[in-house]
């Protein structure tokens, strides 16, 4: 098999998925050495809603002291996303719920977690959408693991390499990834336990890490349904009543009062 093969494999796998609605909960860990103990930063509970171009996120999040001058801090942050526009609503207990609006898709949100649909295909679109020389590309198969390794260079001043690893056991869904630059390894996505949904491979456990930051975050999936119809009012939500919204669209800032 060429990596070209392969490649095409990838995408006609990525295209089975036309919606995705998932429950899971996520750990982030700082540790000082990648193998030394791990202390728990936060614990969050997440919903996550996607369908075409529409996606929703709900994150409450605990974030841990670290010190005796810092405080435990429970916040949670809803995201809804088009094509064009980005929605936020940030709650805190005690605080007055705060509000944006404005152009760009989730792409460009700050984005501190995973859900299922990007740990399994973060970086694969660079595959399809750009084209590679065969001298930036190798492909080997591992008889022990399995698995096809894909490595990437790509054409760039900070010596990018991406590595895919490929289960055509599992229609040729990446179950690991890994980016380096400058030889350094930047972050490892990993999924696990896999299951299937509706006749698609799902994994049930699933991680990120960026060992040169110190960073880890595993996830547990609870629930999980694919290709399943949501219906597009769950894919958006209401400011409440009181909320400051800064839209960034209409050049605005006000209180946000639900129409009676």
């Amino acid at each position: 098999m060429t990596p070209e093969q392969i490649i095409l494999l990838m995408e006609a796998s990525a295209k089975q998925y036309t919606s995705l609605e998932a429950k899971f909960k996520a750990k982030g860990y700082m540790r000082e050495r990648q193998y030394s103990d791990k202390t728990l930063l936060n614990v969050s509970d997440i919903n996550t809603r996607w369908s075409g171009d529409k996606e929703y996120w709900k994150i409450s999040k605990t974030t841990y002291a670290l010190d005796d001058d810092s405080e435990i801090r429970d916040e949670t942050i809803t995201y809804s996303f088009t094509s064009k526009r980005t929605k936020k609503l940030t709650q805190e207990p005690g605080k007055t719920p705060r509000g944006l609006i404005r152009y760009g898709d989730m792409r460009e949100a700050v984005r501190s977690f995973y859900t299922i649909n990007l740990v399994l295909w973060e970086n694969c679109d660079l595959l399809w959408k750009k084209m590679h020389d065969a001298r930036d590309m190798s492909l080997r198969y591992d008889r022990i693991s399995h698995l096809y390794e894909l490595k990437v260079r790509m054409d760039d001043s900070l010596d990018t390499v991406h590595i895919f690893y490929i289960d055509p056991a599992k229609k040729f869904i990446p179950v690991k990834k890994e980016l380096f630059i400058h030889n350094f390894i930047l972050r490892e996505l990993t999924c696990k336990k896999f299951e299937k949904v509706n006749d698609i491979w799902m994994p049930y456990e699933y991680s990120w890490a960026e060992p040169q930051q110190k960073w880890l975050e595993n996830y547990e999936v609870q629930q999980v349904s694919v290709n399943v119809p949501i219906d597009d009012e769950l894919l958006d939500f209401e400011f409440p009543d009181g909320t400051i919204v800064i839209d960034e669209m209409a050049n605005t800032i006000k209180k946000f009062e639900a129409i009676q």
